[in-house]
């Protein structure tokens, strides 16, 4: 009995140790982030948006959301722990009065504990990207499936929605160019017609030359180019829904 109590003595310590080490890790990544060019170009870049319509805007505690999809397991990657402690120091950084929304299937419970003590509030249920935003809102998503990004495009496909989004993920450009083949037409549907209306950034530092933000880029859609379009092109979402999910999307 006594062996028993003594055993989970021992595990409990062991947890806690495993606890503390794996945030003083963290803590560590966030100190370089807040250090680097990165921080300050996604700041910038951030701001430009939050200002677009109003140039006189504080741009801090504005009313903004975060939605953050796939960071990946920050526990084991350090790519994902880059990427998880860049939008955290943006986040705080801002402070905008909003929601703080992620939503990763491959969280462990203890990434997901350590999460919601960040301030962050978990998406119940996989939308597969398909959001639809009411206000301003900061779509974290770096080296996610084109599928998401086309998912979340066709759920605000009006002239109202798009200029509300800025998307923090894999380039635009680049994926029109690589769209090859049948299947990934499909998946690159919305990302190829809102390239007109967008502007794209890429990001040009990294976090540790991790590779962390390779192929990333920031991407807004200016109400002076989207108020351009055709008529026709917002009924394209009546006709041309998404395909469905394929786990072998890219």
């Amino acid at each position: 009995m006594s062996f028993r109590y003594q055993e989970k003595s021992v595990n409990k310590k062991k947890s806690r140790k495993d606890h503390k080490d794996f945030v003083k890790v963290l803590d560590e990544v966030r100190d370089r982030v807040l250090d680097s060019k990165i921080f300050e170009e996604s700041k910038d870049a951030i701001e430009k948006f939050i200002k677009r319509d109003n140039p006189d805007s504080k741009v801090i505690e504005e009313e903004c959301d975060i939605v953050c999809f796939g960071i990946g397991p920050f526990t084991t990657s350090p790519k994902a722990r880059a990427q998880l402690a860049l939008i955290n120091c943006l986040r705080n950084y801002f402070k905008f009065k909003g929601e703080n929304l992620l939503f990763d299937p491959v969280l462990s419970e203890k990434e997901l504990e350590y999460a919601k003590d960040s301030g962050w509030e978990m998406i119940a249920i996989n939308e597969e990207g398909k959001r639809m935003v009411s206000k301003k809102t900061v779509f974290y998503m770096p080296h996610c499936g084109r599928p998401l990004y086309n998912n979340l495009l066709w759920s605000n496909w009006t002239a109202e929605k798009l200029p509300l989004l800025f998307i923090v993920g894999n380039s635009f450009d680049r994926y029109d160019h690589t769209a090859l083949g049948e299947r990934k037409k499909l998946e690159t549907y919305y990302v190829s017609k809102v390239l007109p209306y967008t502007e794209e950034t890429p990001i040009k530092f990294d976090v540790d030359d991790s590779g962390a933000f390779n192929d990333t880029s920031f991407h807004h859609f200016p109400p002076s180019k989207v108020q351009t379009a055709d008529e026709s092109l917002w009924k394209l979402a009546e006709t041309n829904p998404p395909p469905p999910p394929n786990d072998e999307s890219d």
